[in-house]
């Protein structure tokens, strides 16, 4: 299982969709999907956009890479999902 990011808990935490952030980048909500999970990096352009989308830091929301490790068992899911 992946860990939640930022961007994911950001976009709960606002009520924003990431079809409706993906249609105000103008690119795929899969590749929004990408980005919002962790498995792909945004380019500067894009990070920068949704800083300025969602009022905040692009920094606060990208300053770790592709997420590949599994969150410890003890910690609860921020994103609201178990484990298939």
């Amino acid at each position: 299982m992946r860990q939640c990011s930022k961007l994911k808990l950001m976009l709960t935490e606002r009520g924003i969709k990431q079809v409706e952030l993906a249609n105000l980048l103008g690119i795929d909500r899969s590749t929004l999907s990408l980005y919002v999970n962790g498995w792909k990096e945004p380019s500067e352009h894009i990070k920068k956009e949704i800083g300025r989308i969602l009022s905040l830091d692009p920094l606060l929301l990208f300053d770790e890479g592709p997420q590949d490790s599994a969150p410890n068992a003890d910690e609860q899911n921020p994103c609201g999902r178990t484990g298939r």
